[in-house]
């Protein structure tokens, strides 16, 4: 089950940090935005979102509307970036264009357990809301 970040666990993320994620998600409208939520180790179940790294939505579909793929290659490749710089990939983010920022099926058959998802909401070109989802363990 997807479910709102836990409220004991609450959730920061920097104004800049939202606002990148806003215009990266209108800048790609009509297709899906996707990148990724960087933390630092230590930081409380990765609470605090410290930046969003922006990818290119690997999608085979020709205008990426509906979907979003990352080359799992560049996703290694970047995370040893990052952890040379003391942060760690604490989640992913993409939009949903024209669509509520809720987990589709498919969005929920790919998360990982104990990872952050922010759906951005997108509606006619301009990013309208964030909302953040984990995934819970099902064991």
């Amino acid at each position: 089950m997807a479910g709102w970040v836990n409220e004991s666990t609450p959730l920061r993320i920097p104004d800049e940090v939202k606002q990148r994620i806003k215009r990266h998600a209108e800048q790609v409208y009509p297709a899906e935005s996707c990148g990724l939520l960087l933390g630092k180790s230590g930081d409380h179940a990765g609470s605090l979102i410290r930046e969003y790294f922006e990818l290119e939505n690997e999608c085979p579909v020709p205008d990426h509307t509906g979907h979003y793929e990352i080359d799992p290659l560049k996703l290694y490749e970047y995370e040893s970036k990052f952890r040379e710089k003391g942060l760690e990939i604490v989640g992913f983010a993409h939009s949903h264009p024209d669509a509520p920022a809720y987990p589709s099926q498919e969005d929920y058959a790919d998360m990982l357990p104990g990872m952050i998802y922010l759906i951005t909401g997108v509606s006619g070109g301009n990013a309208k809301v964030i909302q953040a989802w984990v995934k819970e363990n099902t064991y």
